[in-house]
């Protein structure tokens, strides 16, 4: 570092930013008043994993499944303890695939995607992502579609819309389902519809971390009244109360029910989801346009055609380095910057896949897995995806903290500081 810019708090100057920022408290006199309510109730949890009433849980969670299928504008809404679990349900209610169906995916996504699938018993195939979005690339989907293909499972990363005009219509050509994650995008639009609405199943997380925060849990959206029967049935035991003879006889359930306190905070907060998430839009603009002409770094981009809620501020550096890219988070984080993120997982390195791809994972040999998969499987498979992992990609993340204008203003600067800071290095 004996090249650095003195100037640098890296390198012994004096950071931009010298207060500690106060992370985020979403929780309000409202979510308090309603987790009080659920506690003097004395009905923690309303499921019953038996044919009743109680099947369908509580009061809490059935008042927020009839909120959210109002305000996201869709016909069923069905609550989970997490959104891994919704993502396990959405893929095991799809009818009549096949042990070893390859279901298309991200690899710029957290493992649990990919995860549900094989848990599943499938096998996921995994697509580059467009450079623009950092969500999968319908032309990468099309041209890794296989006779074993039923199912693309998209995902809405950072707050931004997968190109859904464009993965329906190859799963009307190729006669496939869509299943939609959309954990980091609630109140994200696509040409005015809510993101988690555009596919068979689509759905939101409440982990803590997110735009909604209940601590934890997810929940799943659907038009498909039968999807929404098997989504309801894997979510409570399912092979105690279908009948013999049944079309769901296929299922087995899972005990993935959301709780009463859960459900009443997840509710209080969806009455206010505009409120929670036009901070990070307004705070995510006002970077960008105070970081024009910054010319070693490409900024997040407008699309006409969706939203972004900005779970992540992205930032790709013009020039790939992996050293450059790494120097240049240790200096942010010396300036003060929080919530810097330094790199993003691509789920298609980890060790698993690696151990499927060398033929050594002898635990999931039965799923006979198909040159295709096999082919996307390690590194030197997905370029764009591994470009930005490797050497290219950093970020903010901006559910952390509610961001002042002054505090945008701050991180502008150091980030501008370091950037000239940096050129040449």
């Amino acid at each position: 570092m004996d090249n650095l810019d003195s100037k640098l708090a890296i390198a012994g100057g004096s950071p931009v930013i010298r207060h500690q920022f106060t992370p985020i408290n979403p929780i309000q006199s409202g979510e308090v008043a309603a987790a009080n309510h659920v506690l003097n109730s004395g009905l923690l949890s309303g499921f019953l994993g038996a044919r009743s009433p109680q099947f369908f849980g509580g009061p809490q969670v059935r008042n927020f499944e009839e909120s959210a299928s109002k305000f996201f504008g869709s016909k069923n809404c069905i609550s989970f303890n997490s959104w891994t679990s919704g993502l396990e349900a959405a893929i095991a209610a799809l009818p009549e695939l096949e042990l070893g169906s390859e279901i298309i995916t991200s690899s710029w996504t957290m493992s649990a995607t990919a995860t549900a699938i094989l848990i599943n018993g499938y096998v996921p195939v995994f697509a580059d992502i467009d450079p623009n979005t950092f969500c999968i690339d319908p032309k990468s989907v099309e041209s890794l579609i296989s006779s074993k293909t039923r199912a693309i499972l998209t995902v809405d990363i950072f707050g931004r819309s997968s190109d859904y005009s464009s993965l329906r219509a190859i799963c009307e050509k190729y006669d496939l389902w869509l299943i939609g994650d959309s954990a980091q995008s609630p109140g994200t639009l696509y040409e005015g519809q809510h993101v988690a609405t555009l596919s068979d199943i689509g759905g939101y997380s409440l982990n803590y971390h997110k735009h909604l925060h209940s601590g934890e849990g997810g929940f799943a959206l659907t038009d498909s009244n039968l999807l929404a029967e098997r989504l309801q049935l894997i979510r409570n035991h399912a092979e105690v109360v279908v009948e013999k003879g049944s079309p769901n006889q296929d299922l087995i359930g899972h005990n993935f029910r959301l709780g009463e306190i859960e459900a009443a905070i997840a509710g209080t907060q969806l009455n206010r989801l505009n409120d929670l998430i036009e901070p990070k839009i307004s705070s995510a603009e006002l970077l960008t346009d105070s970081l024009v002409g910054v010319e070693s770094i490409i900024l997040p981009k407008k699309l006409g055609y969706h939203e972004n809620v900005y779970y992540i501020y992205p930032i790709v550096l013009r020039e790939p380095s992996s050293r450059l890219r790494n120097l240049f988070c240790k200096a942010l984080i010396a300036e003060g910057v929080p919530a810097v993120v330094t790199n993003y997982q691509n789920i298609h390195r980890l060790p698993i896949y690696d151990s499927i791809r060398t033929r050594s994972n002898t635990r999931l040999s039965h799923l006979n897995f198909s040159d295709n998969a096999i082919n996307t499987y390690g590194e030197g498979t997905l370029p764009v995806a591994e470009r930005y992992y490797n050497d290219s990609f950093l970020g903010i993340h901006m559910c952390s903290f509610d961001f002042s204008k002054e505090e945008i203003a701050l991180i502008a600067d150091a980030i501008r500081k370091v950037a000239q800071g940096l050129n040449g290095h």
